[in-house]
């Protein structure tokens, strides 16, 4: 394991326990932000066997479902990072884009880990889905409170308007998701 992708997992551990030293593990580059991918590459195929789960995707195969991830993250992520692009150029300097990208790529690793039990309850029929929707969406709510902390440390920018960039994410991961929705049906 290259020390890079080591402390880049520490980092995915430290994150969500809010530990600010989590934020300090990743690197400021472009090298960085490709390496970041690397966490989509394990997330994205396992998410989409879940993405079946919800009753709104029941129909779907793992092919289509596959794509409706892959997309609406490809998707959900140009929106947010290119508006968070211009707004900090607007409001602040772009010195530690890139590591705030890194970082936003590897949180998805501690996210979905976070999100797989209730996954796995669904899937094995011990709930419903709509009993494990409620903590799906605390768990969301989880997820994008670190990720203002991520934001805040990397991007040295004030928490409230850290927490109103994590909205803004959950909104284009929303409309990305709708689109994509609306796309492959």
């Amino acid at each position: 394991m290259t020390p890079e992708l080591r402390l880049a997992l520490l980092g995915c551990l430290e994150i969500p326990v809010f530990l600010k030293r989590g934020v300090e593990r990743f690197g400021n580059n472009i090298a960085a932000a490709k390496l970041s991918l690397l966490a989509l590459i394990l997330v994205i195929p396992v998410a989409a066997a879940f993405n079946g789960l919800a009753p709104s995707n029941i129909d779907m195969t793992y092919g289509a479902s596959l794509a409706h991830v892959l997309f609406s993250w490809v998707l959900s992520s140009a929106l947010f990072l290119g508006i968070l692009f211009v707004l900090m150029g607007i409001i602040k300097d772009r010195v530690h884009f890139w590591k705030f990208v890194a970082i936003y790529n590897w949180l998805n690793l501690p996210s979905f880990l976070i999100q797989l039990p209730f996954l796995l309850v669904v899937a094995l029929h011990w709930a419903a889905w709509e009993t494990m929707q409620d903590y799906l969406i605390l768990q969301l709510l989880f997820a994008y409170a670190y990720q203002a902390f991520a934001m805040t440390h990397t991007l040295k920018i004030h928490w409230t308007i850290a927490a109103a960039f994590s909205m803004v994410d959950l909104i284009c991961s929303s409309l990305a998701a709708k689109i994509i929705t609306d796309w492959i049906s």
